[in-house]
């Protein structure tokens, strides 16, 4: 592992337990050009030493499965495509799940990164996992990853034209990652991911039917929780210091 992206490390931010019995939905932030941590994390020795018991199913963009090469290494990784069947199913027999909620949204902003706003770009716009989570009395967990986003780049930067081509195709073009020697490896940049608190219903209203101002006031709470983890944490992290969160609602 560190010869594939420089070390990887899994903090909690707190002393918080998270008992193993419950279930919990990982939201992994930011997506970025391709969030490979989503893949591994869950594998590494760290996450069990932070989160012991707790071993959740990865739910993907189904497009993923579209190459057959990739898709059979999806597979063999355990990987799931993303839909509200794969996830209820996952809650139900694997009692967790980690997927990334911003999705290619993110994917189109992770140039600004790059630029001199250094902006980390993290799309709230969707609330239907916070609806699954709370309809199958699951927790929700912000996870927050640092150096990814360094150790990947778009080979080409035409933000308008990759806009465009996402909404018409449900894919971003051009998009060509590249990484080390100009290769789709990853660079050797340490990566740390930042393990927020649980955020869940009331005990009071376990049982009760989800309301829609319900689903929003815990949104509300899971991304205020992910500007907070961000603001606390990225002055320990090479090349985020100046950075700044950007929270969007663009499709």
């Amino acid at each position: 592992m560190r010869f594939w992206v420089g070390g990887v490390s899994v903090k909690r931010s707190s002393n918080k337990e998270l008992p193993p019995g419950k279930k919990y939905v990982f939201g992994y932030h930011p997506h970025g050009l391709y969030p490979t941590g989503a893949a591994y994390l869950s594998a590494v020795p760290a996450f069990q030493e932070a989160l012991p018991g707790i071993q959740p199913a990865t739910l993907v963009a189904s497009a993923l499965f579209l190459a057959p090469i990739i898709r059979d290494f999806a597979g063999w990784g355990g990987l799931r495509q993303v839909s509200r069947k794969s996830f209820v199913h996952a809650l139900q027999t694997k009692g967790s799940v980690l997927l990334c909620p911003g999705g290619q949204a993110e994917l189109i902003d992770a140039f600004r990164f790059h630029g001199p706003e250094k902006e980390v770009v993290i799309n709230c716009r969707h609330r239907g996992f916070v609806r699954v989570a709370l309809e199958h009395g699951a927790a929700l967990v912000p996870v927050l990853v640092f150096g990814e986003l360094l150790c990947l780049r778009n080979l080409f930067s035409l933000p308008v034209l990759q806009q465009l081509t996402y909404r018409a195709l449900g894919f971003p073009v051009p998009y060509l990652l590249v990484g080390r020697w100009l290769t789709p490896i990853p660079r050797p940049h340490p990566v740390e991911f930042i393990v927020g608190d649980p955020i869940e219903r009331d005990s009071s209203q376990q049982g009760v039917s989800v309301t829609d101002a319900e689903v929003e006031d815990i949104h509300r709470r899971y991304f205020h929780a992910i500007v907070d983890l961000f603001e606390r944490h990225k002055g320990f992290h090479r090349g985020y210091e100046n950075a700044k969160l950007v929270l969007s609602e663009d499709r």
